[in-house]
């Protein structure tokens, strides 16, 4: 089945809100977000989009929501699919996939650690990489590095060999790019 074909079915069922024909194996759509779920299942069950590739996450506080991209992939067809939903930032939670996809749990407790977003039906949730985090998700766009930084840890002045070597001083490496050519 071909990209165009798999649209054609997917277009028949749901309501599509976008579409992208990226490349000649490479469909990106966008869907509302409470029919995700049924999108995913009939992905998986009559479309062959067996393998779940990842769950990427944008933050846009402006518009008071982040989207969250689903990739899927079908061998039998070699054809990848993006569906894109957005979720509203305030609330911080969507249902968990890892029902239809098991291998989504580990994708949704990376974005709960980084973006906040608690996904329902996950209990897999919980501290992964940032085991010893007390602050604000960091992958937020309203995080503040700096201050995080400021608050947590002592600055300390920054000379290495090679710097040493080439006669630069700490001061010509505080936030400046080096042009050494």
């Amino acid at each position: 089945m071909k990209k165009e074909d798999i649209y054609r079915e997917l277009a028949g069922r749901f309501s599509l809100r976008k579409k992208k024909f990226i490349a000649d194996n490479y469909l990106l759509v966008e869907v509302q977000a409470e029919d995700l779920l049924d999108f995913l299942s009939f992905c998986k069950e009559k479309l062959e989009f067996g393998h779940f590739t990842s769950i990427t996450c944008v933050d846009y506080p402006k518009q008071n929501s982040f989207s969250l991209s689903y990739n899927l992939f079908s061998y039998q067809n070699r054809v990848l699919i993006t569906v894109k939903i957005y979720i509203e930032r305030n609330s911080g939670e969507f249902q968990s996939v890892s029902g239809i996809y098991y291998p989504a749990r580990f994708f949704e407790r990376d974005i709960y650690e980084m973006f906040g977003i608690n996904f329902i039906g996950n209990e897999y949730q919980g501290k992964f990489i940032l085991d010893e985090w007390e602050g604000r998700p960091p992958m937020r766009k309203d995080f503040d590095t700096r201050r995080y930084v400021d608050e947590h840890f002592k600055w300390r002045i920054y000379q290495p060999q090679w710097a040493k070597d080439l006669g630069i001083k700490p001061e010509d490496l505080e936030g400046k790019d080096l042009e050494l050519l």
